[in-house]
């Protein structure tokens, strides 16, 4: 009769332990890949800012230089990007990111006249042409 009773012991515990790991495992599944596409989440709002940084910097470096100067570009459009506009004195890059829609601004120090960047919507590599127009107004063009 013992031998019974430790046999339906061992059943039970087990039944349990498997239980309890049928509600685990998915449960850890799901925090690992949560952790993962916050991490690339965050990757991709890095590459945001960085590209942006860069743009403005060749915007202010060839309006520095001079009428006449100009420069290509290379520009790396992150994964959740949506728009990247120029108004005024200011690029503006839209993405769309798990809490909401984020708008990275940045400042130059010369107007910006925009051509063919509504084309740019989806992520990628992409070509600009950055010339300068006269002492205050810069053009930047898809290329």
């Amino acid at each position: 009769m013992d031998n019974c009773k430790k046999g339906q012991v061992s059943v039970e515990l087990m039944m349990i332990i498997g239980i309890v790991l049928i509600l685990i495992i998915p449960s850890i599944l799901f925090v690992f890949n949560y952790i993962r596409n916050e991490g690339d989440e965050d990757f991709a709002v890095s590459q945001g800012y960085l590209m942006a940084s860069r743009l403005e910097h060749s915007i202010n470096m060839v309006g520095s230089t001079g009428t006449g100067s100009a420069l290509k570009t290379e520009i790396q459009m992150p994964y959740n990007f949506n728009s990247l506009e120029m108004d005024g004195d200011e690029i503006i890059v839209k993405m769309q990111i798990s809490p909401g829609p984020l708008d990275i601004v940045k400042l130059t120090d010369y107007q910006i006249i925009s051509n063919g960047l509504e084309n740019i919507t989806v992520s990628g590599t992409y070509l600009l042409e950055i010339s300068s127009i006269n002492e205050t107004h810069i053009n930047v063009s898809l290329s």
